[in-house]
């Protein structure tokens, strides 16, 4: 087993979500953490990049204000909301948090609620309706031009 580095690259991750993310389509990079970031790149560089380029960064915080020992460390264990919020903002996402695993679960399905493509039905009988009615008036009017029709 080994112990963990206590490192959190944020900007790193947020470079990493963008390599992987295709290059059109309605993309959203969601970044749960407790918003500590103390390695790797800048992540407000990262997440003002993302939302030049249209990718918004939805946060999630985890943890408590009251914080705690990172389990098999000596580190506390805290959450930065304000960096947080930074990120969302940078990018044009939002931000959430949550203390437990219903609160987990509830920003996650408003965040799902946010982010889904909806598709939606559209009526477009008129437009063919229209289109077929030309492509028949054109046709009777070339017949009668080459004399098909009496």
């Amino acid at each position: 087993m080994s112990v963990p580095s206590c490192a959190t690259a944020i900007g790193d991750a947020l470079r990493l979500a963008a390599q992987n993310l295709p290059d059109a389509g309605h993309r959203v990079v969601v970044l749960i953490t407790d918003g500590v970031n103390n390695a790797g790149a800048d992540p407000i560089q990262a997440a003002q990049w993302l939302g030049q380029h249209r990718v918004p960064v939805y946060t999630v915080g985890i943890g408590t204000q009251q914080g705690g020992l990172i389990p098999g460390t000596n580190d506390e264990a805290t959450i930065d909301e304000d960096a947080l919020r930074q990120y969302a903002e940078a990018s044009g996402g939002a931000y959430a948090r949550a203390e437990n695993a219903v609160q987990l679960h509830d920003a996650l399905a408003r965040l799902a609620r946010l982010t889904t493509v909806r598709n939606q039905e559209i009526d477009a009988s008129l437009p063919l309706a229209l289109a077929g009615g030309g492509l028949m008036l054109c046709a009777f009017v070339t017949g009668l031009a080459t004399g098909r029709y009496p």
